[in-house]
């Protein structure tokens, strides 16, 4: 029987020197067929003429590559874009200086097969330090709102989902230049609380470092709130 295909859209902003380890990660996978969906937001480097180059280098019909642009600023705007790209049944959304272990999108697809009416299959995810050990973030496997408020358990790189639950919601809130990943997850979680958890292992390595997406020092410092919500989802 035909395996299901998974999207993974990867907004690209100025990440010449990263992406190629988050598009190794992803060609690692021991799982296909998987669709790739690279968005180009605006780079003033090499990145778009990189995406273009690992298309031609390693697109095959059950490894699709799609490379595309998208000129409204921000990484919700491409991820919506590249979602109207998705054709599969399931996607996830990876961030382009963050990396999957090989068996990540596997374990996915097999929670989903083994509980066929979840809507989103959660994760537990290990953070990267620039300096010190890598460690995991807090893990909370829970269906209900409250918890993602403080635990962020739906985070961006958190979980794969059915595509047309995430249609169904809106997909993400491009109003938002920080916490998109928290609004389209509380979002997510008051239209379904079908969710099953991969609780082990860590399915992604998240790198922490000034201009990452999980790390927003100019955002979070200038927003008590966002500055106290942060520390609360990774320590608490």
């Amino acid at each position: 029987m035909k395996q299901a295909g998974i999207g993974i859209v990867i907004p690209v902003y100025n990440r010449e020197q990263e992406l190629r380890r988050t598009f190794d990660s992803v060609v690692a996978q021991t799982y296909r067929p998987i669709h790739v969906v690279l968005v180009d937001n605006g780079s003033t480097d090499g990145s778009l003429d990189l995406c273009r180059e690992l298309k031609g280098a390693y697109e095959t019909d059950d490894f699709r590559i799609t490379v595309v642009e998208e000129a409204k600023r921000g990484p919700s705007a491409a991820r919506n874009r590249g979602l109207a790209c998705v054709t599969e049944e399931f996607v996830a959304f990876l961030d382009s200086d963050d990396e999957y272990i090989p068996e990540a999108v596997s374990l996915y697809m097999q929670a989903f097969e083994s509980n066929s009416s979840a809507d989103i299959a959660g994760c537990t995810i290990r953070l990267v330090p620039e300096q010190g050990k890598p460690y995991s973030a807090k893990a909370v496997f829970s269906n209900r709102v409250e918890p993602h408020l403080f635990h962020s358990t739906l985070g961006t790189v958190r979980y794969a989902v059915r595509t047309a639950v995430v249609r169904a919601v809106g997909g993400w809130p491009e109003d938002y230049m920080r916490w998109e990943d928290w609004g389209l997850g509380i979002k997510l979680l008051l239209f379904t609380d079908r969710i099953v958890w991969v609780q082990t292992p860590p399915l992604v390595n998240v790198y922490l470092h000034a201009d990452s997406h999980a790390v927003r020092h100019d955002d979070t410092e200038n927003d008590p709130l966002c500055f106290v919500l942060w520390h609360c989802s990774f320590l608490y």
